[in-house]
């Protein structure tokens, strides 16, 4: 999925606490979400302020399904328990300029996940599409940044090829279509797996 920059500035604040509505976060807790999908960094001297590090995270990540995953993360109830701010309240603030991109979070169980505009869950993209066209794609992505010196770039656009290639391999062994967590340690196990049965 993407989100406009307008969307994505708001939401880059949101996401590290900026904002009243939304659990604080510290600069190390920060590089410690972006790492729980795919990034490996270390938090320390040098680093850009936490928005800054955040908005350009988020911007690396949009038009990927990982983006999706950190709202719905930033509204985990969990987050908020035991501090004097109220999720439902940060999901009616996002929901304020997600509609702008025509996204809402609702309620699903005990959760929010992210839907369209008509209420239809954002499904993860499916990796069905999976050939040498895309492949090539994504290596000229990871190739360019290098260029650009986007090494941080380069290892999600390897990030996100890697998890096309073991969720295709998955489900081809499976049968059957699964849903994208953005676990990369989990699905290499499970092609492991597949590779010894």
């Amino acid at each position: 999925m993407k989100i406009s920059e307008f969307t994505l500035g708001h939401l880059a604040k949101a996401v590290c606490g900026d904002y009243s509505y939304t659990p604080y976060l510290r600069g190390y807790e920060v590089v410690q979400l972006f790492n729980k999908y795919g990034f490996n960094e270390t938090y320390g001297e040098g680093f850009p302020s936490r928005w800054k590090y955040t908005e350009n995270k988020l911007r690396e990540l949009n038009g990927t399904d990982t983006i999706r995953l950190i709202i719905e993360d930033i509204v985990d109830p969990r987050r908020y328990h035991g501090l004097q701010i109220n999720v439902d309240e940060a999901v009616k603030e996002i929901n304020d300029f997600l509609k702008f991109d025509k996204f809402e979070l609702k309620k699903t169980g005990d959760f929010y996940k992210l839907t369209d505009i008509q209420g239809v869950l954002i499904q993860p993209t499916s990796t069905k599409e999976i050939n040498h066209q895309f492949v090539n794609e994504q290596i000229e992505k990871c190739q360019k940044k290098i260029l650009d010196n986007d090494y941080n770039g380069a290892i999600t656009n390897a990030r996100s090829l890697l998890e096309a290639i073991f969720i295709e391999i998955i489900e081809r062994h499976h049968g059957k279509e699964i849903k994208n967590e953005g676990n990369i340690e989990n699905q290499w196990t499970q092609v492991k797996k597949n590779h010894e049965t």
